[in-house]
């Protein structure tokens, strides 16, 4: 792919974010490229010379062949979350601590940049899920999710109960923290913190991890991406609980509620500079299987 009409997102209120969406725009106009900016962001920093376009995200994506993320790997999730339907690659240049999705240093942007523009760069797509809730039989809560989503409860001294479909056959009946389901993407996030297994991204496969279950029997378990899953409250859950999309998008259940957990139709593309290796990655930022 040749990309020529650039999108930028950026992370909000960071004037560091900014300082490097200004040095990355000089930067795509030298190279001869359009660009276009997140008018949200945009709208929280002070003008700049010759102010690029300014679109609403789901205008943008439609703009671009290709879209910058400039932040850290939460405004990455965002982002993904927001334009996944257009089809648009991404590529992530990392101001946050870890940097799983933003994958590209500040101090490497301009030479990493433009090996992207000149075409030395890999593409891999991520398996989103889509979260829909009903009540009443009704839909009252439909959102994406490319790390995981998460059932968990309010009350800190309270655990949850509730029961797990799979396909339309009973998996189990739990009472804990919560639960866990997880993209291979979302494996080294929340996920790993509770002792679930570390997926590689080319993977077909979804994983549920329970969260301090009142139990010594459990263990993580790996599904197909194609599973259904479908949670509801046990009958003798009276315990306030919620659903968290990727860390951030929050919504308050009742007891009727039925969750249903599926794979969204569309992927993401993500752009990585060449060369990249996922298991270099985990080493570097999670010191994972480093050599004694």
């Amino acid at each position: 792919m040749h990309f020529s009409r650039i999108g930028i997102i950026v992370k909000r209120d960071a004037p560091a974010a900014w300082q490097m969406v200004v040095l990355l725009t000089d930067l795509l106009r030298r190279q001869g490229c359009s660009v276009h900016i997140d008018e949200t962001a945009a709208q929280s920093y002070p003008a700049m010379h010759e102010q690029p376009a300014c679109l609403p995200q789901h205008l943008l994506a439609q703009a671009v062949d290709l879209m910058i993320v400039v932040g850290g790997d939460g405004t990455f999730l965002e982002a993904a979350r927001n334009i996944v339907n257009w089809q648009r690659p991404i590529l992530g240049v990392n101001l946050g601590r870890l940097g799983f999705l933003t994958d590209i240093p500040a101090a490497d942007m301009e030479s990493r940049v433009i090996s992207v523009l000149q075409g030395q760069y890999e593409t891999e797509q991520r398996l989103m899920l889509r979260i829909r809730i009903e009540r009443n039989g009704e839909t009252c809560y439909d959102q994406l999710a490319l790390n995981d989503v998460v059932l968990h409860k309010v009350q800190m001294a309270h655990m949850i109960e509730f029961e797990v479909a799979i396909d339309n056959r009973f998996v189990l009946s739990q009472r804990s923290d919560g639960l866990i389901i997880a993209t291979p993407t979302g494996s080294t996030a929340y996920a790993l913190s509770a002792g679930g297994p570390i997926l590689h991204p080319s993977l077909e496969a979804l994983t549920l991890v329970s969260i301090n279950p009142h139990s010594m029997s459990n263990r993580p378990i790996v599904v197909a991406s194609t599973s259904r899953i479908e949670i509801h409250s046990s009958e003798q859950r009276n315990q306030p609980a919620q659903i968290t999309c990727d860390g951030h998008v929050k919504f308050h259940l009742e007891a009727s509620d039925r969750i249903f957990i599926e794979r969204h139709s569309h992927v993401v593309t993500m752009i990585h500079p060449k060369p990249h290796d996922h298991f270099l990655m985990l080493r570097q930022k999670l010191h994972w299987g480093e050599k004694l």
